[in-house]
């Protein structure tokens, strides 16, 4: 009956052990100084900071205000939630910009990182080639601690996927509505599943034959990230388990040990 109770008792130990819960960046409650360069967050309410996010390369093509957090741009929620809306107008088609997502404290080596990008696309000039602006995704890609991590790519039918791995890149083919119908057509979901995420990273620009080679404005929108702290390796929840069992009955578990040897 005593071991009965104890092996009870050590499995409770064990379903309690704290695991990965999951972490919203919810755009909704969180502030960015509009057309601020890179800002620090503390998700999860612990008054220690989680993550910072930075926009890098031609960042001059930012129009004025952007990066700023919007309801403009829909992603065929049905409804006007928000997101980080960058907004540029790209001198010519080899300018691009970066943003980088970088995970500190508790939540280095983060697992199942996802978020979505709504309105990658094109403006296609009538039925010919070319095009007033081509959205272009590359170096899609997350650092963890074994090197790059090659990201799983979902998306809508107004864009295409090409290359594989580390090298996939991402390309708007027509023009999606900011909201309502159809506004979906252009999100592209990007997920690491259990890799652990230490940063991840992706760049914003332009391909294809652009009309004078000089892009019209475009924009695209960062809705919601989520992750999760760093699964613990099975060893630690183990003796985080014992050190439970130990705490409410270690003396217990002794006498009966020393009963089964006698």
């Amino acid at each position: 009956m005593v071991v009965s109770r104890i092996i009870i008792l050590l499995f409770l130990c064990i379903c309690l052990v704290p695991s990965a819960y999951a972490v919203v960046l919810d755009w909704s409650s969180v502030s960015w100084a509009a057309g601020s360069l890179s800002n620090i967050y503390d998700v999860d309410g612990d008054a220690v900071n989680d993550m910072t996010i930075t926009i890098s390369g031609d960042t001059s093509a930012l129009v004025t205000g952007y990066p700023a957090i919007t309801t403009a741009l829909e992603g065929g929620l049905g409804g006007a939630d928000a997101g980080l809306e960058l907004k540029v107008n790209f001198a010519n088609a080899s300018q691009s910009i970066t943003v980088t997502v970088t995970f500190l404290n508790d939540y280095v080596g983060a697992t199942d990182v996802g978020f979505t990008l709504f309105d990658i696309d094109a403006n296609r000039v009538g039925a010919s080639s070319n095009y007033r602006y081509r959205d272009y995704l590359s170096d899609i890609t997350a650092a963890g601690d074994s090197g790059l991590i090659a990201p799983s790519l979902t998306v809508g039918s107004a864009d295409s996927i090409a290359g594989s791995g580390t090298n996939q890149t991402v390309t708007g083919n027509s023009s999606v509505a900011d909201s309502g119908t159809g506004s979906g057509n252009g999100n592209v979901y990007v997920s690491y599943g259990t890799n652990n995420v230490n940063e991840f990273s992706f760049t914003f620009g332009n391909t294809g034959s652009i009309l004078a080679g000089n892009p019209q404005e475009q924009t695209f929108a960062i809705h919601d990230l989520t992750f999760k702290p760093k699964v613990p390796e099975v060893g630690t929840s183990l003796m985080a388990a014992l050190a439970c069992l130990g705490v409410v009955g270690a003396k217990r578990f002794v006498a009966v040990w020393k009963q089964w040897l006698l």
